[in-house]
């Protein structure tokens, strides 16, 4: 999950925006926290980078901890199969409150190879009482790795999805 910060006034977010914007990718720039300043966004509630270990607030559902690692400061899981009921390394925190007002939750997935089975997938999974209710995923479908819902075709190893929550309404 990444997330930026709120800039002191508008002048300095102008600045922000133009100083970071201008660095390009060559100069280290973190997207994520350039475009939540540009947009004058709120702070991120949490973020975590899964340089190590995840850090607190997290939790593993039918954890296997011999099947996943921090590597080259990246959290590297392994997909194994199942279903709702047995799928096992599933990372998850609980979210905000809905009625709390608007919010997101946004990840950026590196796969190291692409999915080969059927529904084989990486992403954000809503779960409401121990069962998956929504997900916003890269998966492979038929052959073809796909974002899903949508079944938007992917060629890139490198996808950042965004869900955001408001009451009753979900935006991909």
């Amino acid at each position: 999950v990444t997330g930026g910060f709120i800039p002191a006034d508008e002048q300095t977010a102008r600045d922000l925006c133009t100083n970071l914007l201008a660095r390009g990718a060559d100069g280290g720039v973190d997207y994520a926290s350039a475009f939540t300043a540009c947009a004058g966004g709120p702070r991120p509630e949490f973020e975590d980078r899964f340089d190590a270990a995840p850090g607190p607030g997290w939790t593993w559902l039918r954890e296997d901890a011999a099947g996943w690692r921090v590597r080259d400061g990246a959290l590297e899981i392994r997909i194994d199969g199942g279903n709702a009921e047995t799928v096992r390394n599933v990372l998850v925190r609980p979210a905000p409150d809905r009625g709390a007002g608007k919010w997101a939750i946004e990840v950026t997935l590196t796969s190291l190879s692409e999915p080969t089975r059927q529904y084989e997938q990486g992403g954000l999974t809503w779960y409401q009482g121990g069962k998956p209710v929504f997900k916003l995923v890269k998966e492979g479908v038929n052959g073809t790795v796909m974002i899903v819902p949508g079944h938007v075709p992917l060629a890139a190893k490198t996808v950042r999805v965004r869900l955001t929550v408001e009451q009753e309404a979900y935006t991909v």
